[in-house]
């Protein structure tokens, strides 16, 4: 959502932007419906454009550390993660 929410800062940009997700067809094209996706979206499920640029899968401690949960609950506060 931070992207769309920015999305006249980067049309201004004159910036191509393309979303790459691992999630399955039916899930991203659910939530392109649902949001009004603006970008091309990639579904790369076997994460091998992932792997290839080196983001290999966080661990447990990385993507559940208490710095992001103060993170997560700022935005949530203003509404910006559901």
């Amino acid at each position: 959502m931070q992207l769309q929410q920015r999305k006249a800062e980067i049309d201004l940009l004159e910036l191509r932007v393309v979303v790459v997700t691992f999630e399955t067809p039916q899930y991203a094209k659910a939530y392109v419906d649902e949001t009004e996706f603006h970008w091309p979206m990639l579904i790369d499920e076997s994460r091998l454009l992932y792997r290839a640029y080196g983001m290999d899968r966080g661990s447990l401690l990385a993507i559940w550390s208490p710095q992001y949960w103060g993170v997560y609950f700022k935005l949530m506060a203003r509404g910006q993660v559901k």
